[in-house]
């Protein structure tokens, strides 16, 4: 086939031909493999979880074959010379290897395409954690800055808080180590994303714990004056309470006071642990230590209310009982009409009352029938008869509720 002179030239033409195009597809497997091994290099530093570890392992056999290609032309180059003596024999023989090699470097090429369309919904995943975790650092950056200016404030403005400091001293922390760089591939982009997401939520902690601080110092000084108020009011009452006391004794039963005979001395008791507490509160809160002086101010308001509540009771009680003697009529007429609601009501019910029903509520009506002999005689008791009426409302109402529950899984 190529015993003349042209029949060499054409199979010079054809060698170097194949030599061209294994060149070409070197040039091609070898890009091709330098990109796609970069990205795998770049996705398993910035994510160092399984997907990372896998995508490496993957790549493996691409690479070992796409070096075993590379060898093969190579090889291929230095073994086979096309030279302008280079005998026919050597010319078809270079064809053959060339075209083997150029068939190999197209496979190789091709497998590491192929792999890269594969990890490529992987890639994209990466570059939009990636910016994920950009516009995650920036906002935990601009939140540091916002938090130590918030910080600031509180010194310039003469406050300070070791609280509102050990949590800008954390962000600080935080921060070092979300801008650190190699934590996605310690911890796995995912990781490092949260830990900056993490930072910038810490960061607004501690600018809302400042203007917390703000905000208490501001109520501290307000409760600071009307704490001392309260406590002129608790102190001007308790001799009040004294006098109810008394003449509940004196015009009612002894029972109606008893259980509220202790209400003087623990309103007493009560202001003095207050006042103590508020002076405790003004000397912190001149030395700036308002949280100290909020909790002594807390202390002080508890046990004011604590009094208010016992002085409240006696008031209670003694206009009760007052009204009732003015009006005896209304609280009885108040226990009718629960008691009539709820005979209206058991009645009415699917099926009508229930004989308990009827039993219940005729007894509570046999008790308001006689509850008025209580204010019969010479000494009536009211006290009595005011538990009386209240007693029969509120079993009224109760008989009421265990209606609506009994007809409940009916409706």
């Amino acid at each position: 086939m190529f015993g003349n002179s042209e029949a060499r030239r054409q199979a010079a033409d054809a060698a170097f031909d194949a030599k061209s195009a294994a060149a070409q597809a070197f040039i091609s497997m070898d890009t091709t493999q330098d990109h796609v091994e970069a990205q795998v290099q770049s996705y398993a530093q910035l994510d160092g979880g399984v997907s990372g570890q896998r995508m490496r392992v993957d790549l493996g056999p691409l690479l070992a074959a796409a070096e075993q290609a590379s060898t093969a032309y190579l090889t291929a180059v230095e073994r086979c010379p096309i030279e302008p003596d280079t005998k026919a024999p050597a010319l078809r023989q270079a064809i053959g290897v060339f075209s083997g090699v150029r068939d190999q470097l197209a496979a190789a090429d091709a497998n590491l395409q192929a792999f890269e369309s594969r990890i490529a919904p992987d890639l994209s995943r990466l570059d939009a954690a990636l910016q994920d975790l950009a516009g995650s650092r920036a906002l935990a950056r601009t939140g540091l800055e916002k938090a130590r200016m918030a910080v600031t404030g509180l010194t310039a403005a003469g406050y300070t808080s070791a609280a509102v400091a050990a949590k800008l001293d954390d962000v600080e922390r935080r921060w070092r180590e979300v801008s650190a760089g190699p934590g996605p591939g310690r911890d796995g982009l995912a990781a490092a994303v949260q830990a900056a997401k993490d930072t910038a939520t810490a960061a607004a902690g501690v600018q809302s714990a400042a203007a917390a601080y703000f905000a208490m110092v501001d109520d501290t000084r307000k409760r600071l004056l009307s704490t001392a108020t309260r406590m002129d009011a608790v102190g001007q009452r308790i001799p009040l309470a004294v006098q109810s006391l008394s003449d509940l004794r004196r015009r009612f039963a002894r029972g109606c006071s008893a259980d509220l005979e202790y209400v003087p001395d623990d309103a007493r008791e009560g202001l003095d642990v207050a006042k103590s507490a508020l002076v405790t509160a003004e000397r912190s809160a001149k030395r700036g230590a308002w949280e100290d002086a909020a909790t002594a101010l807390l202390n002080a308001r508890r046990r004011l209310d604590a009094a208010e509540a016992g002085l409240r009771a006696v008031d209670t009680r003694a206009r009760e009982l007052a009204d009732v003697v003015a009006h005896p009529k209304q609280g009885a007429d108040r226990a009718w009409f629960q008691v009539r609601d709820a005979q209206k009501f058991v009645l009415a019910a699917p099926g009508g009352a229930r004989p308990e029903e009827v039993r219940q509520l005729d007894a509570l009506v046999a008790r308001l029938e006689a509850a008025p002999s209580m204010l019969a005689g010479v000494h009536p008791d009211y006290w009595a008869y005011l538990q009386e009426t209240r007693t029969i409302s509120t079993e009224a109402d109760k008989v009421i509720e265990r209606a609506r529950q009994r007809l409940s899984p009916a409706r």
